[in-house]
């Protein structure tokens, strides 16, 4: 019913102009003839590079760093979460259960590489 971004911090968006899973979500979205938000979720603050972090670092550090930042449109019950990278799942799961928490939705994922 709805394609959702994983959001980037405002900062990183002002820095790199654009959020790289627009493009990606929008594509999808479009195949499958339903919208894309990269506005339902907010990341809370400016986190650092995941990348030289161990799995339980990872899952810590993001915990708590996602939060709802609009409602989710009426008639929305399968949402298809996107994000471009996938390590270890630490940032799709946050941003998840953070929808998870107010939402009784279905949940699938995308994304363009998984790194193992």
């Amino acid at each position: 019913d709805l394609v959702v971004g994983v959001p980037i911090h405002k900062k990183r968006l002002r820095a790199r102009g654009y959020n790289q899973i627009g493009s990606f979500g929008k594509t999808i979205a479009n195949n499958l003839n339903v919208p894309f938000t990269d506005s339902l979720l907010k990341k809370e603050f400016n986190s650092s590079s995941q990348t030289s972090k161990s799995r339980f670092d990872r899952w810590h550090d993001v915990k708590n760093l996602f939060s709802l930042n609009n409602t989710l449109p009426d008639g929305c019950y399968h949402l298809l979460l996107v994000d471009d990278v996938i390590t270890t799942g630490a940032t799709i799961e946050a941003c998840a259960n953070t929808i998870l928490k107010k939402y009784n939705v279905s949940l699938s994922i995308a994304c363009i590489a998984v790194v193992t």
